[in-house]
């Protein structure tokens, strides 16, 4: 025999896990995000920091990069200047070889914000990805959760108050 709730309307057993599926859904997200956010997905995400390709992606950007074979003129381009800076800008021309071997091709990068191209031209092995998309002001927003007090009121703070009512609506149920 199927236990119902009160109203006799839906078994125990299925508003458990509908009470039970939004947290799901939360968790299974986020975990696609931080897998992708990480690289693992093939995708990388950047937060755009200055305002060098407004108006095409503006100043606080989230953007989204993925790896090519190719790069073709007119793409945007993630591309890294150091071991630890990124920039991203618009491919405006193919050059030649560099020099010594492996005779890689020659990229010339500008902001589309700047008046005059990149001083220096950049190799396929530095280019990070091509922009997919942009989430305009969402990077903002991600800078601000990697502030403690961010953290704490973006992530941490609707963590518990999420938590606190599906374990309500669960005692409910029972």
């Amino acid at each position: 025999m199927i236990r119902r709730d009160e109203e006799g309307l839906m078994p125990t057993t299925i508003k458990k896990i509908a009470l039970l599926l939004p947290t799901l859904v939360v968790v299974i997200l986020a975990t696609v995000v931080i897998l992708s956010y990480r690289g693992y997905l093939g995708y990388k995400f950047f937060t755009v920091m200055t305002g060098s390709m407004a108006p095409a992606v503006a100043l606080g950007s989230l953007i989204v990069v993925k790896p090519a074979d190719s790069y073709s003129v007119n793409d945007i381009l993630t591309f890294k200047s150091s071991e630890t800076d990124t920039i991203t800008h618009r491919l405006i021309a193919v050059i030649g070889t560099s020099w010594p071997p492996p005779f890689d091709h020659l990229y010339q990068l500008k902001g589309d914000a700047n008046q005059t191209p990149d001083s220096s031209k950049i190799t396929k092995s530095q280019i990070v990805g091509k922009v997919i998309f942009s989430f305009p002001l969402i990077g903002f927003l991600i800078i601000f959760t990697k502030t403690p007090i961010g953290f704490i009121s973006l992530i941490v703070l609707p963590a518990v108050i999420i938590s606190v009512s599906e374990i309500k609506k669960i005692r409910e149920a029972l």
